[in-house]
């Protein structure tokens, strides 16, 4: 991944449109069924990976890994949409549907940690490679069918119907005014407030896995966030702030996976009985450790003071607005 450069002099273009006098409430019903819409795509393509027959080629299993990559990706937006707009759905509703989603995400997520680590060992010829394989294989196969009941569930023909239907049971929320309201007011800001928390977690994040974990978290919600200003910025996507935040997650995202690695690994070598077992993880643990300080350091070199300064200025001319009290420069 190349580093992030400064491309805070550049000019943001983006335009306003005749969207921006739509109401709070049409957009909000249009950006949640997208999403459901392409939520229950990716969950077909999982059920879809999964029925091929696995053989010596292995692009079936990589065809699996992706489909459930993406079903995680595609969760998260939907996630993000739902409550970006949750005080237009009722709290209980919203409260059911969010706790559903994120099941699935857990069981999806479970999943995609096996799959990254079972393809890392899959060139590995040694003996030891091939017994932990084989035991990660056998518990990600267990965590298969949980993960197809509930993407039967949501491939369902009726599925996007019957949410939009949950999420939005009747006209009381269209008689509330705001629901009528100018959508760019309210979006931005809506944004402006993920933006404040974004900001002021970063400026504090060091380099421990737990911080750069809840700054991955806070970078997830104002990159969603970002998608679902398109209605009234439609090159939001071209922005140079866009492009930072995915370069962040990216590095974040590479560092949060082998930390995740780095702990199962441990798992399974405090359940192996067997001495060459054991030592093999023991050198797979040490390998990541040299490869998560290698991380870390481009993260440091990456997100230094200037870089960060550069994003804020990228973000306020995005916003047209202070994304923080106090400012870095």
């Amino acid at each position: 991944m190349n580093e992030i450069t400064d491309i805070g002099q550049r000019d943001i273009g983006l335009t306003s449109t005749a969207s921006n006098d739509r109401s709070i409430g049409k957009v909000a019903m249009e950006a949640i069924q997208r999403r459901i819409e392409d939520l229950q795509q990716c969950c077909k393509l999982v059920l879809q990976s999964s029925s091929q027959e696995v053989d010596a080629d292995e692009s079936v299993h990589k065809h699996a890994d992706e489909s459930v990559h993406k079903l995680r990706v595609s969760l998260r937006r939907t996630i993000a949409a739902l409550e970006f707009f949750r005080e237009w759905v009722p709290g209980h509703r919203f409260q059911k549907t969010r706790a559903s989603l994120k099941k699935l995400l857990g069981r999806a997520g479970n999943a995609r940690d096996l799959d990254l680590m079972i393809i890392k060992l899959r060139s590995d010829p040694s003996r030891g490679a091939k017994k932990l394989l084989y035991k990660l294989t056998k518990d990600r196969d267990r965590l298969q069918q949980p993960l197809l009941h509930l993407g039967n569930k949501y491939s369902a023909d009726h599925f996007v119907s019957d949410l939009i239907a949950h999420l939005f049971p009747s006209t009381d929320q269209q008689e509330d005014p705001i629901w009528s309201s100018a959508y760019g007011p309210w979006a931005i800001d809506r944004i402006q407030k993920q933006a404040e928390q974004f900001m002021h977690r970063a400026v504090q994040t060091n380099s421990d896995n737990k911080s750069l974990h809840r700054l991955r978290i806070l970078g997830k919600k104002l990159r969603y966030g970002l998608e679902l200003l398109e209605p009234i910025m439609p090159d939001v996507l071209a922005s140079p702030v866009y492009a930072q935040l995915k370069e962040i997650q990216a590095l974040l995202g590479e560092i949060h996976d082998l930390t995740v690695r780095k702990s199962a690994l441990k798992i399974y070598r405090n359940r192996s009985q067997r001495k060459f077992i054991r030592d093999f993880i023991d050198q797979q643990i040490r390998k990541d450790k040299v490869e998560l300080k290698t991380l870390l350091a481009r993260w440091n070199r990456t997100w230094s003071f200037g870089q960060l300064s550069a994003f804020e200025r990228n973000l306020r001319t995005l916003l047209r607005v202070d994304c923080r009290n106090e400012s870095i420069d």
